[in-house]
């Protein structure tokens, strides 16, 4: 099971940058302007199987990935 590489992924949504515009109101932290920098999409988004999240596994957001 092969991740969609980030670049696929940035076609359509956007840079870091703007995805850390589209997701600005979410709280209590925008999950797009992470202290661990530009991550890969597939840390948190999948295409076959659930997303997670993934500032779950030290970070109590409770994100709901979508």
């Amino acid at each position: 099971n092969v991740a969609a590489p980030t670049p696929i992924c940035t076609a359509c949504h956007g840079n870091y940058e703007k995805l850390a515009q589209l997701t600005q109101k979410v709280t209590p932290h925008n999950p797009h302007e992470s202290h661990e920098g530009e991550m890969d999409c597939a840390e948190c988004h999948h295409v076959h199987k659930p997303s997670v999240d993934y500032c779950g596994k030290c970070h109590q957001f409770d994100f709901k990935v979508p």
